[in-house]
């Protein structure tokens, strides 16, 4: 069984459910589901099922009456059931993506750079930071050493524009299984994962920051 270390609750149908509930019984509700969502199945057993809830001998049949329709008089929770098959499809899904390095294939056959990465090229682009100048002044060709000139300075420009991009934090994530899938992508060792993901949903991340290994995974890609 896949090990899913959150589950997703859905306000409505969750109030919808549990308004007719005391704060005990309600309680007991969610440890069952808890239990449901990371085992995948409930005991029918009841003095298990009084461990799972913490429910004291006395006070379970009351609670047991009150929670049993909603458990489809079995113990087993349908929407709690569904939420996790769902999860369970998307987690394959990203898996298997992260598997193939986080790239899927374009119409031409050609690989797909992430999101972000895309943004910034075309910033870049649009800053004209990218070209350079068709034709040089004769004082550009010559070298300092030779004519004692400064550096052009469309080069100083140029290379404060690229420093700008590269130190402009990335464009944060929808989520953080969208931050993972890209970090993937571009190559990021498991050991720095929980950082740059950290850095990354904080709007903190920039292309500086995962260049080293980043360089190294489009090289072998």
């Amino acid at each position: 069984m896949t090990h899913l270390p959150w589950m997703q609750i859905y306000i409505g149908d969750e109030l919808a459910e549990a308004q007719a509930l005391s704060a005990e019984e309600y309680g007991a509700h969610m440890l069952l589901r808890l239990h449901q969502w990371q085992h995948g199945e409930l005991p029918s057993d009841e003095d298990r099922l009084m461990r799972i809830t913490r429910v004291d001998r006395d006070r379970w049949p009351e609670i047991r009456n009150a929670l049993a329709p909603m458990f489809d008089w079995v113990w087993h929770h349908a929407r709690t059931a569904n939420v996790r098959k769902q999860s369970e499809a998307k987690h394959a899904n990203l898996s298997a993506n992260g598997k193939k390095g986080g790239r899927g294939n374009k119409a031409d056959g050609k690989p797909m750079e992430s999101q972000a990465y895309d943004r910034h090229k075309a910033e870049y682009k649009a800053d004209g930071k990218q070209s350079q100048p068709q034709s040089q002044s004769p004082s550009y060709s010559e070298s300092p050493s030779s004519s004692g000139s400064e550096p052009p300075a469309h080069d100083s420009a140029l290379d404060k524009g690229k420093k700008d991009t590269y130190t402009r934090p990335l464009p944060k994530p929808k989520t953080l299984e969208e931050g993972k899938t890209i970090l993937i992508s571009r190559g990021c060792p498991p050991e720095e994962m929980k950082k740059c993901l950290d850095m990354y949903m904080a709007g903190h991340l920039t292309l500086y920051d995962i260049e080293p290994w980043d360089t190294e995974a489009r090289a072998s890609a």
